[in-house]
């Protein structure tokens, strides 16, 4: 029992447990069984008068014995409650997180989006089908550059299939000349927007 007491309480209510038990057994050792073993010649008055005494200490043993079961209980119910309220609290410790972790995630993410679109100057799939068209020889094609930023992937591209455009006409012309037997057109060194001169 001593084993089990943990607070000073329940320590003292273990050594008047302790002292208690001792006497019951002192009564029941030295008193009760030596007057049962007389057999016949033992008193019926006396038997019950140690009876009485017996069940006084066993009842004096009892009670502090109680008292302990109830304190323990008592500590184990408040354990129970206070485990209860921590699991609770990292519960919703654990949501915050989690939630804050979307949260940041989704600003994350939207942010890079971001950067990404502005990098390129539009939506992803607009740039593949101006790549593609390019590359398919489509130079036609206008692009809206207006807003955009001019480090941007479609503002390039715009600049790029303008030259393209210029570089095809310079040579459409060179070509055209040639056949026509002006061979006295040439280009200017910076005629990759259609200066030529003859």
């Amino acid at each position: 029992m001593r084993k089990m007491a943990d607070t000073a309480e329940e320590k003292q209510l273990a050594e008047v447990f302790a002292v208690n038990l001792a006497k019951y057994q002192d009564l029941f050792e030295n008193r009760q069984l030596p007057e049962l073993q007389k057999g016949a010649g033992s008193s019926t008055e006396e038997i019950r008068r140690i009876d009485a005494l017996l069940d006084a200490a066993r009842d004096a043993a009892i009670e502090p014995l109680h008292k302990i079961v109830v304190s323990i209980k008592k500590e184990s119910t408040d354990g129970d409650a206070m485990f209860d309220a921590l699991r609770q609290r990292t519960s919703t410790i654990s949501i915050v997180c989690s939630v804050a972790a979307l949260i940041f995630s989704v600003i994350f993410g939207w942010l890079l989006v971001r950067n990404v679109q502005r990098q390129l100057g539009g939506d992803p799939l607009y740039v593949v089908e101006i790549t593609r068209k390019v590359a398919a020889g489509d130079l036609s094609m206008s692009i809206d550059t207006t807003g955009k930023d001019e480090r941007s992937l479609i503002f390039a591209m715009a600049q790029m299939m303008c030259t393209v455009k210029a570089l095809v006409d310079d040579t459409g012309m060179l070509v055209k000349a040639a056949i026509d037997g002006k061979l006295d057109v040439r280009l200017t060194p910076t005629s990759t927007m259609g200066n030529s001169r003859k």
